[in-house]
């Protein structure tokens, strides 16, 4: 190589280095709006996100089982959701996650929950909204970064017993809960040998015994709440298939009283709800 091309290619470098350089001073690079505005704090699984002053009175949160969804407040009759944050088990993460299609990304584990969030990935609307959408949809990100637990956060307790009553007051919603004591001779809490021979109950045929040994019913607030069928047919790899909470009202008192139930009290509030199979 010539020693002018050599100087050429060298002066050609330095050239395209030196609009590189003034492209980049001169390009703005975008910034993250600073979280001030307000906090939405979920009472049920315990944890809060900061939401941005510039997302004021555009959006709504819902709560419904175990997802909550951050909804654009449209003008319009459409709205449209542009994030939701949703807790799983972690069995029930394991099988989501592979779906096809599915997009969730998790936030973080915490006694053996999955908190995972979900970005809407279209804009349905069109001009001033469309803009102010995709905007904020630019901020989730930012928003998932402040999710923390609140002190003390999911206080979390399993009780087995029978639904009494279910009620709206006040505008929540409320269970009264006979708690019972569930023996089975799998993990030896009652026998099926002959009872003589043995300091602990007999099991009835089936392998298993309830007891009921006062019938006190204790009153619980019914949150965000997931119910789990397992007696019909069962659509999960788990024997169970999931239903909506006016489906389970609707069972009606003939079947919540020969029916046990399984739920799950995080910081007070009862989160899940789940059928005791009976073998």
């Amino acid at each position: 190589m010539s020693k002018k091309l050599v100087i050429t290619v060298i002066i050609l470098i330095i050239i395209i280095g030196a609009v590189y350089s003034i492209y980049q001073s001169l390009t703005p690079v975008p910034k993250e709006e600073p979280i001030s505005g307000e906090v939405y704090s979920n009472s049920v699984y315990g944890y809060s996100v900061s939401i941005p002053e510039s997302w004021k009175g555009k959006y709504f949160a819902e709560e419904k089982e175990n997802i909550t969804s951050f909804v654009y407040n449209s003008l319009s009759e459409l709205k449209h959701n542009l994030f939701s944050i949703i807790v799983y088990s972690n069995n029930e993460w394991q099988q989501t996650k592979s779906e096809p299609g599915f997009h969730g990304t998790e936030i973080i584990t915490k006694n053996d929950l999955v908190f995972v969030y979900v970005i809407s990935l279209d804009n349905p609307y069109t001009g001033e909204e469309g803009d102010e959408y995709q905007k904020m949809a630019g901020g989730i990100n930012n928003i998932i970064s402040t999710f923390k637990f609140q002190d003390g956060a999911i206080q979390a307790e399993t009780k087995i017993g029978y639904v009494k009553k279910l009620y709206d007051e006040g505008g929540k919603k409320y269970m009264d809960f006979d708690e019972i004591k569930w023996l089975s001779a799998t993990d030896g809490t009652c026998t099926t040998d002959e009872p003589w021979r043995s300091d602990i109950p007999a099991c009835n045929p089936n392998g298993f015994l309830i007891l009921n040994e006062n019938e006190d019913v204790n009153t619980y607030e019914v949150g965000a709440t997931v119910v789990k069928k397992t007696s019909e047919f069962a659509y999960s790899e788990t024997g169970e298939r999931i239903i909506g909470y006016e489906s389970f009202i609707n069972l009606g008192e003939e079947h919540f009283n020969i029916t046990p139930y399984i739920i799950k009290i995080r910081n007070g509030i009862i989160s899940e709800i789940t059928e005791k199979y009976i073998p």
